[in-house]
């Protein structure tokens, strides 16, 4: 249990952190698996499944794991090149990004997601003079 008491103290992932705490939980302190999942808002199943990773894999085994899903249609850099080529000449907008994309790679996505995107590299919405009246 030390070695989970130390994760736990330098842990950053609120995630992992909750699933190491639960863990510790059931194991040092006695609650139920059941009880667990009460506070931590997950089933006991989840807990259950937590401890059996902990005791495969000890506190690494509480980290995230990779998730299975559809890979992105665009490559991230990609995108990322396109929207600081665009920025650097002043053209950055999330409609002209998204059509900039879809011209250059024949995916075309949402404004949401091209806002998204966007936000995600850094770039901040700006308002027209106008607007801020």
């Amino acid at each position: 249990m030390k070695g989970l008491d130390r994760a736990i103290k330098s842990e950053r992932d609120p995630k992992a952190l909750d699933r190491m705490r639960a863990v510790r939980g059931v194991r040092k302190f006695g609650h139920s698996a059941d009880e667990m999942g009460r506070h931590y808002d997950v089933s006991g199943r989840s807990i259950r499944n937590w401890l059996g990773r902990f005791d495969e894999h000890g506190a690494a085994g509480l980290q995230n794991q990779p998730k299975s899903g559809r890979p992105p249609a665009v490559n991230m850099s990609r995108m990322k090149n396109i929207a600081k080529r665009m920025s650097d000449r002043r053209e950055l907008t999330t409609a002209a990004f998204r059509d900039e994309v879809h011209r250059k790679t024949g995916t075309k996505f949402h404004l949401s997601y091209a806002r998204r995107v966007l936000r995600k590299f850094g770039f901040a919405a700006n308002l027209p003079d106008a607007a801020r009246d």
